[in-house]
């Protein structure tokens, strides 16, 4: 038994290689690009209309995306959150148990090129549309870029595709 899972052997039925992200083994895993189902326009706090998708992973998703969307315009968009649509996407895609994230996703905020792994999962995540590309950092959760003491990852797996 290996200690770290190793991509092509953990790949599920219906595997999707749409976006590869070098994780923390070292290794390129693929994110399924989540799918348009349709749209709705919904009013936001100051009353403009707003544009808010439906994808193919049902309401948690879109739920927790429009929720990321609005916490990273306002700064307060945190690990937990973009940890979660990691962990479900990865699962989406591949046979993975809690213990496998141990070796795929970890915050190193004073490492670019792990900082800039996290910006590409939200990416991929919310669609690229609300990045923020002139800043990377000014996209990722106050905690990865803030001098305040290490960040958590969360261990969080609520709805996520079964392991």
């Amino acid at each position: 038994m290996r200690d770290r899972p190793l991509e092509a052997e953990r790949r599920r039925e219906g595997f999707r290689a749409e976006a590869g992200i070098r994780l923390c083994d070292g290794e390129i895993w693929y994110f399924p690009k989540p799918r348009m189902a349709g749209a709705y326009i919904a009013r936001g706090e100051d009353e403009a209309p707003v544009t808010v998708g439906i994808t193919e992973f049902g309401p948690e998703y879109d739920f927790r995306a429009e929720e990321a969307i609005i916490n990273n315009l306002n700064n307060r968009l945190s690990n937990a959150e973009v940890d979660w649509f990691a962990r479900y996407l990865l699962r989406v895609n591949y046979e993975l148990e809690d213990r496998d994230f141990y070796h795929l996703l970890q915050f190193r905020k004073d490492d670019p090129d792990n900082v800039r792994m996290w910006v590409d999962i939200l990416g991929v995540a919310l669609g690229l549309v609300f990045m923020r590309v002139d800043d990377p950092k000014a996209s990722m959760p106050a905690e990865m870029t803030s001098s305040a003491g290490p960040p958590t990852a969360s261990g969080s797996t609520a709805s996520t595709p079964a392991a």
